[in-house]
């Protein structure tokens, strides 16, 4: 299954859920989840419906954090 993250295009062997793609090391590598905003689809998901919202083919996932700084 192909989805799109932040642009770039990501291979999932199987379907997973928000949680599942964002729990990958590749993914939340040195960020804490809590700072990020994500976007399925270009509809903001709240954090507590990570888990049950499920990727489907051709999905497009942003994640965004706020920059800070002058």
């Amino acid at each position: 299954m192909r989805i799109v993250f932040n642009g770039e295009t990501v291979l999932l062997v199987e379907s997973c859920t928000l949680q599942d793609l964002l729990s990958r090391d590749e993914i939340s590598k040195n960020k804490h989840l809590g700072q990020y905003v994500v976007a399925l689809n270009q509809d903001f998901i709240h954090q507590h419906k990570y888990s049950e919202t499920w990727l489907q083919e051709g999905d497009e996932v942003e994640m965004l954090g706020a920059v800070v700084g002058g």
